[in-house]
């Protein structure tokens, strides 16, 4: 049964362990099978935690052009592991760089620009880098 939930679950999207994990106990699935069903996914590489972190922040920077913070905040409120959100936030451009796009999106305007920076979160150093230009 909690395989069968896990696998339903699945069918749209990945999804982080911890998501799978709360669908089998809201399903009613007892632990034991849980973990079972888990470590089955795991083993055949149907869930991935990291892999998904990776994916998750990448399509995160380059098509909401998020800060890493907020990104951060995200992936560990779906249940992403630490470890795996610090080293994905490593490969990411850096917030100067995902400010730079807003900027093309925003052309002449540097009040706009620098207020919709820093309403999404980036870091002041980005948004006077960038404004600055």
């Amino acid at each position: 049964m909690a395989l069968a939930a896990a696998l339903k679950n699945l069918r749209g999207r990945d999804r982080f362990q911890e998501e799978v994990r709360a669908t089998c106990i809201d399903a009613g699935c007892e632990d034991e099978a849980i973990e079972q069903a888990l470590e089955y996914l795991r083993q055949k590489r149907i869930i991935d935690d990291v892999r998904l972190t990776r994916n998750e922040a990448a399509r995160l920077a380059r098509r909401k052009l998020w800060p890493r913070a907020r990104i951060s905040a995200v992936l560990e409120a779906r249940g992403a592991p630490p470890e795996a959100i610090e080293t994905a936030l490593d490969t990411l451009p850096t917030e100067a760089a995902i400010a730079v796009l807003w900027a093309k999106k925003f052309k002449g305007d540097k009040l706009r620009l620098g207020t919709r920076l820093r309403a999404a979160g980036f870091d002041e150093d980005a948004v006077e880098e960038v404004v600055n230009q």
